[in-house]
């Protein structure tokens, strides 16, 4: 389902809530991923496409195990068995190659707060590694909400975690702003009729993406003003 924004205006606005993805927004994994599953497609001799590889970023294992196993249906694995390659993959990534959140974003979020506006992760990475990037760097603490993969029954760019981070904290779609990294999230942000800014302030797999209201370079005090006054 997908709920079109009738509340549109310019920034800075009075935005209640801000939800975080995790990957390429809060932490900087994206191209460390990359590396990583590309090791391992390469193992496993999978050849995708460029369309097919970017079709992985902001997406679920379970989604991408359904992917492996269309694309290569010769493989004697279960759908099951490839999704928890992946999965794999991404959490020995995390654990091995994130050092720590992406400068500036610990003060955003300690800044949101002390203006009683909430916070939210919601990422389509497995929960044990949101758990494990939440208890590492210091999030649980600073967010009233934190959703992975298992909480939602489609992944992005469907809009239900996003729906499902703004019911719990109880608040309008329209008064959220959602910061993403890939084209499915702000798809999937769009989709929710929150408001959508993209973040580039972190290496990721491709050159731009399309949709998003506003875009951060950086976690610094001057974004901070133009978006939130």
């Amino acid at each position: 389902m997908t709920h079109s924004r009738t509340c549109k205006d310019v920034f800075p606005r009075d935005f209640k809530a801000v939800i975080f993805d995790m990957d390429g927004v809060l932490i900087d994994s994206e191209s460390k991923y990359a590396i990583a599953v590309d090791r391992m497609l390469e193992r496993n001799n999978f050849r995708l496409t460029p369309a097919q590889r970017l079709s992985f970023v902001g997406t679920s294992a379970l989604l991408i195990g359904k992917w492996l196993k269309d694309w290569f249906p010769s493989d004697p694995r279960s759908v099951e068995e490839l999704q928890a390659l992946y999965a794999d993959t991404i959490h020995n990534s995390l654990c091995s190659d994130v050092d720590g959140l992406i400068e500036g974003v610990e003060e955003w979020i300690d800044k949101l707060r002390s203006r009683g506006i909430k916070t939210a992760v919601a990422s389509s990475s497995a929960d044990r590694s949101v758990d494990y990037a939440a208890d590492r760097f210091g999030l649980r603490s600073r967010m009233d909400v934190i959703l992975s993969a298992k909480d939602i029954e489609i992944a992005k760019p469907h809009p239900g975690i996003f729906l499902k981070a703004a019911r719990l904290m109880n608040v309008d779609p329209c008064d959220c702003l959602v910061i993403e990294d890939s084209q499915h999230g702000i798809d999937a942000a769009n989709a929710a009729g929150m408001y959508c800014a993209s973040f580039s302030g972190a290496p990721r797999l491709f050159d731009e993406v399309r949709g998003a209201d506003i875009e951060i370079r950086r976690y610094d005090e001057e974004t901070f003003r133009r978006i939130f006054g």
